[in-house]
Parts: structure tokens; sequence; C-alpha cells
């Protein structure tokens, strides 16, 4: 049924973390990052399925160079953006969904009045199909694509990929997994990750999964599909469902990185 039409409100979002710099597998930069975001919003809502929202407010952030070259600087400033969000999710409410699919499409627009005095704007989508093909397994798909247009984004504004988590939007897309890599090991003004994953329950709270995925990021959009920029990797889970959220245990690797252990709670894979 109809849920809420236009209903306005105010958001807000704060981040206190850190994105990392990488070149030739090794670490090379580290930044912490502090972040917030408020705004005047409109949501329209019709049911569960379908929810369409526009914003705009403003950014503020700090960016401390914790690891990297001599004589870098706290960067720090303020800005304002337009933006909107649509959702179309009919997955099942399960903790693994096992049927149903989800799109997401985000984009956002940065003026010039941005102290970079650069105007540039920002969008991406997520799709994701979970098919049952057994009882107790299922199939599911998942590809993001992330893009930024106009000039260059400020570093958390930026794409990154690899590991148990990436950023496709610095606040809210960050539980999406890229395994056989580091966290965050590639980042680039535009990006894509694809993955397929094979998941079996074998009771109500166990499961195992097989993943595979596929990705890259690149600062040039002309060099995202490019087959020497494209990096491979893929991972085994084993997940329990606890009172706090699913945990996980995940042997990942690639051709490019030696096999990692990755344990989490609370998120999904």
């Amino acid at each position: 049924g109809l849920g809420n039409w236009l209903m306005p409100g105010i958001a807000g979002a704060y981040v206190d973390d850190y994105i990392e710099g990488f070149e030739n597998g090794s670490r090379t930069s580290r930044w912490g990052i502090r972040a917030g975001r408020a705004g005047l919003l409109a949501e329209s809502a019709i049911g569960y399925m379908f929810r369409c929202i526009v914003i705009g407010g403003g950014d503020w952030y700090s960016i401390r160079p914790d690891i990297g070259a001599t004589g870098t600087e706290t960067e720090a400033g303020a800005l304002f953006f337009a933006g909107g969000d649509i959702w179309l999710d009919t997955l099942d409410r399960s903790w693994m969904p096992r049927r149903g699919l989800e799109l997401k499409a985000s984009g956002q627009y940065f003026p010039e009045m941005s102290v970079n005095e650069d105007s540039y704007n920002r969008a991406h989508a997520r799709f994701l199909a979970a098919i049952p093909i057994h009882s107790r397994v299922s199939l599911r798909g998942s590809f993001l694509y992330g893009m930024t247009g106009g000039g260059k984004p400020l570093p958390h504004h930026r794409y990154y990929i690899g590991g148990i988590t990436s950023w496709f939007d610095y606040y809210g897309e960050r539980n999406i997994s890229f395994y056989g890599y580091e966290p965050f090991e590639f980042s680039g003004a535009n990006a894509w990750l694809g993955a397929v994953d094979i998941q079996v329950h074998i009771t109500k709270r166990w499961l195992i999964a097989y993943r595979f995925n596929a990705g890259a990021a690149e600062d040039d959009r002309s060099l995202l599909f490019n087959e020497d920029n494209i990096y491979y990797g893929s991972g085994m889970t084993a997940a329990y469902e606890t009172p706090v959220g699913p945990a996980e245990l995940t042997l990942s690797g690639s051709d490019r990185n030696d096999s990692k252990f990755w344990l989490s709670i609370g998120h999904r894979f």
C-alpha cells in the first residue's frame, strides 16, 4: 500500500575511520578521516519495496596523514551537495537473503563552492539478485559501478575496493567484500565490482558459501574494463547466525596476494 509520500525530514551522518593508499601491492599511505554530513531530505515510499529520496545539505571533513610523504599536511574544509537515492528491494527478509533482487542508484553533485574550487558529480549503482536453485542452495550475483565526472573528487569521495569492506559511498555502501586483496587496496575516481556467490544452508543458522569476484578502480574511466587493470579473487565463507548478526570466517586469496583469513561479526559477506 501507500506509505509515506513526500515526507520531509532532517538527515545526518558522521564517520571516523581510515583510508589507505597502495602501490604495487604495498601500503604507501594512510589517512585518518573525520567527516560529517547533514541535510534536508524529502522521501517517498510505496510499501517496503520502493523508496525515493532527494537531499541537499553540507559535508565537512578533516583528513590527517598518519603515513605519507614528508610535508603532507592535514586537509580540512566543508562543501555543499545535492543528490538523491532510489531503492527497489524485493529480497526476502532472512539473515542471508535467498530470493529476490535489489537495485539502488545514488547520485550527488558538489558545486564549485567546495574548498578545492572544483565542481564534480558522483553516481553509483548496485544490483543484486538472489535465486534459489535447491531447497538449501541459492545463487547470488551482484554488480556495482561508480563514476565521477567534472572534476577531481576529494579523498573520501573516491571509490575504494579490496578486503572484507569496500567503500562505494563513504556514508552508506561499506559492507561490500572484494576477496583476495588488502582492505582498500584499489582506489579511483571510477570503479566497478562484480561477484557471484553460491551459498548452501546447512541448517537454519549455519551456511557455507563460495564467492568469485572481479573488479577495478581507475581515475581514467576509459581504463576501467581494460583486461590489464582487472583483478580477480575468490573466497570460502562459513557463517553462523548469532544474536548480534552473522559471525563469518572467510579464507580468501588471489593470484596476486597470499591467502588470508578474515573473521567478522555483524554484517553480511
